[in-house]
């Protein structure tokens, strides 16, 4: 399991084409509250990264979706039940 970026994943499912993407995300919403929330980046900042956010998911391809607007245990368990049935399914 990788942690990566958005915008070089394009390039990591050429170079790895059995790669299974789980993109985490949230609404525009609950990115700008959490973000407002952390203080380290101002107005035009948050617009910014979400309006860059956007954007790079628009490309994405072939990536299961783990939407992360709730508590975070909640797409925790989600992720850890994937991770789970895919190793399964690898066996």
């Amino acid at each position: 399991m990788v942690n990566g970026s958005r915008e070089y994943l394009p390039v990591a499912q050429r170079l790895y084409p059995d790669l299974i993407a789980i993109l985490v995300t949230a609404s525009p919403e609950a990115i700008a509250s959490r973000l407002v929330g952390r203080g380290r980046e101002n107005t035009e900042e948050i617009a910014n990264r979400i309006a860059r956010t956007a954007e790079l998911n628009t490309n994405l391809e072939n990536c299961i979706e783990i939407q992360n607007d709730g508590a975070i245990e909640l797409a925790g368990n989600e992720l850890v039940n994937l991770i789970s049935v895919t190793e399964k399914q690898m066996a």
